[in-house]
């Protein structure tokens, strides 16, 4: 959800800026992608630190599920 709202972000925020130039020069836009892609680290932090945690989450469960299913089967030890 935080990589889609910064991708939103992102559309907003060029779309305005090409309404508002709409003959912008090189340099213009280095300067407006820079203030916007600024916070990119931190997004990514957060997207791909919560997508290995829910990743890990499902592993885990899955193991933990399989090991109490296979206890309750008759004749396991």
């Amino acid at each position: 959800m935080v990589f889609v709202a910064y991708e939103l972000y992102k559309a907003w925020e060029l779309g305005r800026f090409y309404q508002r130039n709409t003959h912008p020069n090189a340099h213009d836009l280095n300067i407006k992608l820079e203030s916007i892609n600024k916070y990119w680290h931190i997004v990514f932090c957060i997207s791909a630190g919560s997508g290995v945690t829910a990743g890990l989450s499902l592993l885990l469960w899955f193991v933990y599920k399989t090991i109490v299913a296979a206890a309750k089967l008759s004749g396991a030890t």
